[in-house]
């Protein structure tokens, strides 16, 4: 009786470490598949290009395509931000440097995304510097470029009138 209960026990055991470890390939694998492909994203870029006879502006593209991108890429994406609308360019452009009130706004939004991002990926431990390329951060001009892995990051900073989630670095197939 002890010697079938144990091989019971065994068998239950090794059936739900499967099933764990496949449902946890399988939730790898839909995420990577929630993605748009390069070939879509290609096409949206084309689309938007001939439609409007211009550049491409990744301020067209909705927030799951930018997202892809970003992930297709370095996952780094490029923020402009100003402290408030009365500030004009002129302000930071006469000095050639940036103000008290930019700097000020340029580290909330970092630290905004680095609480964010250790909250993500469950790493308490992140640091800005994880998340900032080096030689991203000016004192010149109000230009974030950062590490983003979460999605509802892009939206959040959309939905932020003095922010805008402007880019990455993806490059088209078809350049």
């Amino acid at each position: 009786m002890k010697k079938s209960t144990a091989i019971s026990l065994f068998v239950i055991v090794f059936f739900i470490i499967i099933a764990s470890c496949s449902k946890k390939s399988t939730n790898a694998l839909s995420t990577q598949s929630e993605l748009i492909s390069k070939e879509k994203i290609d096409q949206f870029m084309i689309k938007y290009m001939n439609k409007n006879q211009t550049t491409f502006d990744w301020l067209a593209a909705p927030d799951d395509m930018l997202y892809s991108a970003m992930m297709h890429t370095d996952s780094v994406l490029t923020i402009v931000y100003t402290a408030n609308p009365e500030i004009k360019k002129a302000s930071y452009k006469k000095d050639k440097t940036l103000t008290d009130v930019f700097l000020v706004k340029r580290d909330s939004i970092i630290n905004d995304i680095l609480e964010k991002e250790r909250m993500y990926r469950n790493m308490p431990e992140l640091q800005k510097s994880d998340l900032l390329p080096p030689y991203t951060l000016w004192n010149k001009l109000p230009i974030i470029k950062m590490k983003v892995t979460k999605r509802s990051i892009i939206t959040d900073l959309r939905k932020d009138r003095f922010v805008t989630a402007l880019g990455c670095n993806y490059i088209a197939a078809f350049e």
